[in-house]
């Protein structure tokens, strides 16, 4: 179907990054890779940042953290604002022990989302890591009384 509409409209970078996120879970990701890019090129596509950010999660999938990275950064460089990206990067920041990165990110992210279970688990995560224990505590309550049934609740009490 992704074929057939690309064939009827092949400058569609809709649906040029929806075959690439198709693509990406079929795991073929030189050509999820290639409808990614030709989305990200097309002039008339006002908002690149969301097949980059696709692009970014795919090449995550491809074990490749460098590329994701360049692209999450290429992503926010061209909307600040991202929220799907700012997330991605956040949790990469951990990933790596970069807790003040890290915080960087879930700040800007905290002024264009609403917080989601995952965010306020890794805002308590990087709070708890760089000693501010107090703020720790705020976001894991936090987190307790919003999505009590989330999968993060659990995650926190391993750590």
């Amino acid at each position: 179907e992704y074929q057939e509409a690309l064939r009827i409209s092949p400058d569609n970078f809709y649906a040029r990054n929806a075959y690439g996120a198709f693509l990406c879970r079929q795991r073929r990701f030189p050509e999820a890779d290639q409808e990614f890019q030709a989305a990200i090129a097309n002039p008339l596509n006002q908002n690149p940042w969301i097949a980059l950010s696709n692009a970014a999660t795919c090449a995550l999938d491809q074990g490749d953290r460098a590329g994701a990275e360049r692209q999450f950064r290429d992503a926010l460089q061209r909307n600040p604002g991202y929220a799907p990206a700012l997330l991605r990067m956040a949790r990469l920041s951990v990933d790596t022990g970069d807790y003040q990165g890290a915080r960087q990110y879930l700040d800007r992210l905290s002024k264009v989302a609403a917080p989601t279970a995952e965010s306020l688990y890794l805002t308590a995560t990087v709070e708890r890591r760089l000693g501010n224990r107090n703020k720790a505590a705020t976001y894991e309550r936090m987190l307790r009384e919003r999505f009590p049934d989330a999968v993060e609740i659990q995650r926190l009490k391993g750590q």
